[in-house]
């Protein structure tokens, strides 16, 4: 699905792993996100409910991080 909203998700990704202050298991996280998002964007059979599962897997992932930034 080619989607501008698909590569900004990923951008906003690279950015908060471009942070120190991540954890191991949430930098793992956030990297099995951000290759989803790639593929993703490539795939022109994804479902909508493949995006919201990966949507939900990303924000919590970015909860979980943002308790361990503090």
């Amino acid at each position: 699905m080619k989607s501008k909203n698909l590569g900004a998700c990923e951008d906003e990704v690279l950015s908060i792993l471009a942070l120190n202050k991540l954890g191991s298991e949430q930098r793992k996280t956030l990297n099995r996100v951000r290759k989803k998002l790639n593929r993703a964007k490539r795939d022109d059979r994804i479902t909508r409910e493949e995006i919201f599962e990966i949507v939900r897997e990303l924000a919590e992932a970015l909860v979980e991080s943002n308790g361990s930034m503090k």
